[in-house]
């Protein structure tokens, strides 16, 4: 995180959020237009939101996009509309960078509409701005439709994973299934992020996770074979791109491999040091007996010996009785967000629904996030893809349950609410001053 301290305790002082969980994919100019809305990304300081919607918000313009909303002076904006195609053939995956000046998205449309989908970015609040195509090399697009992307604090470096086989030639790149890349886009220096230590790769699947803020590091599963480590299960990865070093994150402290899979893909904090995942495994921490997913928290820093914490606990350590899914980590590594549907986290939750929780690691505290308007227990149906904003004071949620807001929900929407009490981010102040946390050995 590059910001000025100063700045995110300023929004702070405006962007509270009381009484229940806000609203942010409100209605367009007809009150009647409920569309399908989907969250991409929420900046650091938790001013803007940059989601996917079909709602009306520009009707000079088709009736679906990708919007950001402004918090902090209110209105959404239009970033990119998808031509009517519907969100499957469309737009999809926006993400924000830290500062919430760039979005980086999967499109189809384009000047040239290409026939397959393709990496887009752009200074979406610049006087004049065009969208930059990624995912190319010489001006031939990938041949492979792009997922999961991520993008640096400064929108310089990307990330994302794509069955392509034309972007890069190390060996083995001409398998079909998934690989993690990274790119400049100063550059257009594209590098292969899921080979293996010789540079290659096989038949396994790559799903990126995130990159550090200041893109050097980046997150990722992968099934491949070749990174296992003797370990049979997908596993969670850190590579640095510059050095190409990489690092196995789900191992005990005894370096033993997980003996089960990781679920969902890793999270990387913005510092790079900590890495956040799910994960089936039952022998990453000592007393893990209740039999379901759980999150752990990775530290890097401990490079001399895997460092692993669980942290889908209550405050009191209990167990969670129920899977914890969709981490999200702050840029401190302080915050870790989760959904679940599990009733022993937290007390008093009796709704059997998924949830969303967020424990403090550096005092043990885990809190459940989403409230109910006027109060009482939280209607849950969190769905997939929950977001931590950077400074770990929000936290941004899609749900299709009704009693989050006074307006009724037809399909799905998307909202936010406080995470954390305010705090001045020490370690951000810190980087500023000394610069960005150096990546450990892999």
């Amino acid at each position: 995180m590059r910001h000025i301290p100063i700045r995110h305790l300023l929004c702070a002082a405006v962007l509270s959020v009381a009484g229940a969980s806000e609203r942010v994919s409100v209605p367009g100019p007809d009150p009647e237009d409920f569309g399908f809305n989907r969250l991409g990304d929420v900046s650091d300081d938790g001013r803007y939101v940059v989601f996917f919607s079909t709602n009306d918000y520009t009707p000079s313009e088709p009736d679906q996009g990708i919007y950001i909303r402004d918090r902090l002076l209110g209105g959404v904006h239009l970033v990119q509309h998808g031509a009517g195609a519907g969100e499957a053939n469309g737009l999809t995956n926006a993400r924000l960078s830290g500062d919430g000046s760039y979005v980086l998205w999967v499109t189809e449309f384009g000047p040239n509409r290409p026939e397959t989908k393709h990496l887009e970015r752009l200074a979406w609040n610049a006087l004049i701005s065009f969208p930059i195509v990624i995912d190319q090399i010489d001006g031939r697009l990938s041949d492979g439709a792009p997922r999961n992307p991520a993008i640096s604090d400064n929108g310089r470096y990307v990330a994302w994973d794509a069955p392509a086989t034309n972007l890069t030639g190390y060996p083995g790149g001409t398998t079909t299934r998934g690989k993690a890349f990274w790119c400049d886009v100063a550059t257009n220096d594209i590098r292969p992020m899921s080979a293996d230590r010789d540079g290659r790769v096989d038949s396994g699947d790559a799903e990126v996770g995130g990159i550090s803020d200041n893109g050097r590091v980046v997150a990722f599963a992968t099934t491949s074979e070749r990174m296992t480590d003797g370990g049979r299960f997908r596993g969670a990865y850190v590579r640095d791109a510059f050095t190409f070093a990489l690092t196995r994150v789900d191992r005990a402290r005894s370096g033993e491999p997980a003996n089960d899979a990781v679920v969902g893909v890793p999270r990387i904090s913005g510092n790079g040091r900590f890495v956040a995942f799910s994960s089936a495994a039952s022998n990453l921490v000592g007393g893990d007996s209740n039999g379901v997913v759980d999150v752990f928290v990775y530290d890097r820093l401990v490079w001399w010996r895997p460092e692993v914490t669980r942290i889908s606990v209550a405050t009191s350590g209990a167990q969670a009785n129920a899977d914890c899914l969709d981490c999200s980590i702050s840029d401190n590594g302080r915050y870790v967000a989760f959904r679940s549907a599990a009733s022993t986290l937290v007390g008093g939750d009796s709704n059997a629904e998924f949830d969303l929780f967020v424990h403090d690691r550096l005092f043990g505290v885990t809190r459940r996030v989403n409230r109910r308007l006027g109060g009482g227990e939280p209607p849950g149906r969190v769905l997939p893809g929950i977001v931590l904003s950077g400074d770990g004071r929000f936290a941004a949620f899609d749900s299709n349950a009704n009693g989050y807001s006074a307006e009724p929900v037809v399909l799905r929407e998307v909202f936010i609410d406080r995470a954390a009490p305010l705090a001045i981010d020490w370690g951000g102040l810190l980087r500023r001053i000394f610069g960005e946390f150096p990546s450990a050995p892999g």
